[in-house]
């Protein structure tokens, strides 16, 4: 229903994705490339996993524009709340 949805894909979710995309995957890859080619990287990692062509732009945008979170943050809360109302918003437009 609308409220397991709403606490597993609005809050769950984006929590273990921003620790995953923008946590290890990013700071992983900077190790061998530059911010904006790792940034490039786990955005299409992020966009690909959601397994939709048709919003797969809209995914890789999404994961470049918490990317740029991270960094100019230094952490991933801004990210995670960036995602969060994104998934909760998404949610009440599908039940409603």
């Amino acid at each position: 229903g609308k409220t397991i949805s709403i606490l597993i894909i609005g809050l769950l979710v984006p929590v273990y994705e921003e620790i995953i995309f923008r946590g290890v995957i990013l700071d992983s890859s900077q190790r061998h490339l530059n911010f904006n080619a790792a940034n490039i990287f786990q955005s299409l990692l992020f966009a690909t996993v959601h397994g939709s062509l048709i919003l797969f732009p809209v995914f890789f945008i999404f994961g470049m524009v918490t990317g740029f979170a991270r960094k100019q943050s230094g952490g991933l809360l801004p990210g995670i709340i960036i995602h969060i109302l994104n998934n909760v918003i998404a949610i009440i437009g599908y039940f409603n």
